[in-house]
């Protein structure tokens, strides 16, 4: 059984690591590959698979870690402005739900999108709630129009 070389043309050895950043061999292993017994090539490949940087799953674990950060940032109480600048207060819950008390008041669900928050309300309306150059603020859009104003966190 012919067993085929990691090479992917890509070869550029690492001096600290002593390791091809293309195939992640070692320069012994890249030289000897021919030599090899069957054996030998697949204890280098499965060497190979530890060596490989884990950046995918590193990226994975961070992007959760963030949007789970972000949802506890847009946790409490939130006074916020119409688009006439009366104040109302938004309250967002840990269980998804959010609460305004804007007109005769609202019910929604927020999910996390790139660290900002979005809430759909049952009215179909849309709020985005994020922080700008500004500091926080929310853009809030309805089939008619959409406008943005200011948004400050309240102490519990």
């Amino acid at each position: 059984m012919t067993i085929k070389s990691p090479c992917i043309d890509n070869c550029k050895l690492n001096p600290k690591t002593n390791t091809c950043e293309g195939c992640y061999r070692t320069s012994e292993e890249i030289s000897n590959w021919t030599h090899y017994s069957s054996k030998q090539k697949k204890k280098v490949l499965k060497l190979i698979k530890f060596r490989k940087p884990k950046i995918l799953c590193f990226a994975i674990i961070l992007l959760i870690a963030i949007n789970s950060f972000a949802s506890d940032i847009w946790m409490g109480k939130w006074l916020a402005l119409d688009q006439w600048q009366s104040e109302f207060l938004i309250k967002i819950n840990k269980d998804g739900t959010a609460f305004s008390e804007y007109g005769a008041g609202e019910e929604g669900s927020w999910s996390v999108v790139d660290g900002n928050l979005e809430i759909k309300w049952k009215s179909g309306k849309t709020d985005y709630l994020f922080n700008g150059v500004m500091g926080y603020q929310r853009l809030s859009k309805d089939k008619n129009n959409s406008y943005t104003s200011g948004l400050k966190k309240l102490l519990d």
